[in-house]
């Protein structure tokens, strides 16, 4: 199938979100490291990254409001600005010596709620400026992006740990982020000024309100979508955040960055091949990508299992593995997230991706916990075939939602 082609504007935000995934992903890999160094822990590891996350949870609203509301250009621009500001704010950190566990992890807490910020603009964004039928392609463009940004955030960002200082790295990243500014600054995106009206907290009410009477009503299978959605958002992110230092680190005692390349290459194919599978896509074949995902768990429970006594061999299973995972969850992040950019009106996308949102956030920090502290403490092969055994519940529910909705919409769901 022959792949989509965009204009000018959405190469230039593809660009533009290029520059900052890679900044923010080489001194985000930085910092794992860093944190790994002072407290050798992967259940407070988890602890620091699910705390990390709390604030997006009340934040993520806002965004949503913002997002519908105001000009996105100028927010993409202000955004990064900011990220750029608090990169520069660690570097006086680490100069001074005045850095510690409990700062960092403040730290972590604000760039995360940029983060927050920035990415719900940039999703309501992207529907402005390509067509309906380039979704898929777009999302599979973005989660390439992402995978790139990963790839070389983690390899590059891994090697220069070992280099140079982390003050230079910081510093780095403060000017790509700096850079993805002034590339924002050249980007067209139509825009209907909406003001605030009674003021941000009660538009906020309204907007939430608004939007969950929406998904309720006129959608609810976004709303089940993004149950799903959370669900997965539980368990792998938090493994790849969480227990793949740990586990390449301490139990593996392998080079963390060469594992987080591998499976980042995961990503990168699955965002490049989404714009080529749109029709197997479909939001029809969900449940078969979600129960694909369990499979790879599988694979990950036979790494750490005594059928490979092997240490070499188990590590390259391990690997494969969760690239094959974050392959699959690729193409499972741009079927869901086209269909909802589809289901939903653009004027409700900003603020119905934040309801939305905030059901994943909620799930993140709790799997963060979770995951940090089942992997230091259950047998690794039981925690995996347990994964394994809850992705295909989720596969199951997922599938009987879709065929509910497609009776109820008169349509034929294939098998």
């Amino acid at each position: 199938m022959k792949a989509p082609k965009f204009d000018l504007n959405f190469k230039l935000l593809v660009v533009s979100k290029m520059v900052s995934v890679v900044g923010g992903n080489i001194l985000g890999f930085a910092m794992i490291l860093f944190l790994v160094d002072l407290t050798g822990s992967a259940a407070v590891l988890g602890i620091t990254f699910a705390v990390s996350q709390l604030p997006t949870i009340v934040t993520t609203p806002f965004a949503g409001v913002l997002a519908d509301r105001l000009n996105k250009k100028k927010l993409l621009v202000l955004f990064d600005v900011i990220t750029a500001v608090t990169n520069f704010y660690f570097l006086w950190l680490l100069v001074t010596g005045s850095y510690s566990v409990f700062n960092i992890t403040v730290l972590r807490m604000v760039k995360m709620s940029i983060a927050t910020f920035a990415q719900t603009v940039f999703n309501a964004a992207v529907p402005r400026i390509v067509e309906e039928e380039q979704l898929v392609g777009a999302n599979g463009i973005l989660q390439a992006i992402a995978a790139i940004g990963l790839i070389g955030g983690s390899v590059v960002g891994g090697i220069l740990f070992g280099v140079i200082t982390i003050e230079i790295i910081a510093f780095a990243s403060g000017i790509l982020f700096l850079t993805s500014a002034a590339i924002s600054l050249k980007i067209k995106i139509p825009y209907v000024r909406r003001g605030l009206g009674d003021g941000i907290v009660t538009t906020v009410k309204n907007d939430m309100v608004e939007s969950f009477i929406f998904l309720r009503k006129e959608k609810p299978i976004v709303f089940q979508l993004a149950l799903v959605s959370s669900a997965n958002a539980f368990l792998f992110p938090p493994i790849f955040m969480v227990g793949l230092p740990f586990l390449v680190g301490v139990i593996f005692d392998q080079e963390v960055t060469l594992s987080f390349g591998i499976a980042a290459i995961g990503m990168l194919v699955g965002g490049i091949l989404a714009g080529r599978l749109r029709s197997v896509l479909a939001i029809k074949h969900l449940p078969k990508w979600v129960g694909g995902i369990g499979m790879t768990s599988v694979l990950l429970a036979l790494s750490f299992s005594p059928l490979i006594p092997h240490v070499g061999l188990a590590f390259w299973v391990f690997n494969l593995a969760l690239s094959l995972l974050l392959l699959i969850f690729s193409l499972t992040n741009s079927s869901l997230g086209a269909f909802t950019q589809q289901q939903v009106p653009e004027h409700l996308l900003g603020k119905v991706n934040a309801l939305l949102g905030m059901i994943s956030l909620i799930a993140g920090p709790i799997g963060m916990l979770t995951v940090g502290f089942l992997i230091e403490n259950l047998s690794l092969p039981l925690f995996f075939l347990g994964v394994t055994t809850l992705t295909w519940i989720i596969a199951t529910i997922c599938g009987i939602m879709l065929r509910n909705y497609f009776r109820t919409e008169g349509l034929q769901i294939e098998k």
